[in-house]
């Protein structure tokens, strides 16, 4: 996996152009997928492709991440998926219901399925094991948290986990979580000569599980929006994350360090050998 980190305009545009050029131009045909974090992203690298091969270009598919794991996810029938928020407050407000409504805490939630229904996403997002982090929590874990409350919240993610495996419906969150399962038989991902994310500042745990298992398959270039300033410490957790993939593929305990494009000499041309031999 490779890495390129630097501000989004121009650094970190130029460095797609000339990444996306070089691929076609190595092999026009080779099946080529840009992961981008939404449509707009995804539609503006379509324009920048473009513009640095004017005449077009085969073999290359442009995604949103939810879309790019949508693809994976449909290869395999199995389930309900349901992206309409409906059918899942109703379900939950029937967990609720059942096992909550005179719940200290959730109790309080009594016909607010919406706020619930968030969390519950945000948990699934998260890949949080419910039982897990339940027994975490009894053995003094996770610190300082509001042990009633969380342990209701974590008991209603785990009832409302099981009705929907029960009923076989998979929610948004599901979707990347099980593309994440079915990368490394996926028909699409061993396709894929070369992937190419661009612009995710942050994963959650799924998408971070989704990109680990695609660069298994295949050859993968991150471009990182990140600057070496306070104001970009929201990104330090995702650049911790890659850091330590690239360490687990190397099997090397240095130091890694990321450098802007063309911010050393003869860059990406030169390999200068500074061993010292007796």
């Amino acid at each position: 996996m490779r890495i390129v980190a630097g501000p989004f305009r121009p650094s970190l545009e130029k460095a797609f152009q000339e990444s996306f050029a070089r691929l076609r131009k190595a092999d026009p045909l080779a099946p080529l997928a840009v992961v981008a974090p939404s449509g707009r992203v995804a539609d503006r690298l379509k324009r920048l492709a473009l513009d640095v091969l004017p005449n077009g270009f085969a073999g290359a598919r442009f995604y949103n991440l939810f879309s790019f794991a949508r693809a994976i996810y449909d290869e395999e029938p199995g389930g309900r998926l349901l992206l309409d928020d409906l059918v899942p407050k109703r379900l939950l407000s029937a967990v609720h219901r059942r096992h909550y409504a005179g719940e200290t805490y959730l109790g309080r939630a009594a016909g607010s399925p919406g706020p619930l229904l968030r969390a519950m996403d945000e948990l699934k997002s998260a890949n949080v094991d419910p039982d897990g982090a339940i027994a975490a929590m009894a053995e003094g874990h996770l610190g300082d948290l509001e042990t009633p409350k969380l342990s209701e919240l974590l008991g209603l993610h785990k009832r409302f986990s099981e009705e929907l495996r029960r009923r076989k419906i998979h929610l948004r969150p599901d979707v990347v979580r099980l593309a994440a399962d079915r990368a490394e038989r996926s028909a699409l991902v061993g396709s894929l000569k070369h992937v190419l994310y661009y612009g995710f500042y942050d994963l959650d745990q799924n998408q971070m599980d989704l990109l680990e298992k695609v660069r298994r398959r295949t050859d993968v270039t991150v471009f990182f929006p990140y600057r070496k300033h306070p104001d970009w410490a929201f990104g330090k957790g995702l650049l911790e994350a890659l850091v330590s993939s690239i360490r687990e593929v190397t099997k090397l305990r240095g130091e890694v360090e990321l450098v802007f494009p063309g911010s050393l000499p003869n860059d990406g041309k030169v390999i200068e050998d500074l061993r010292k031999y007796a």
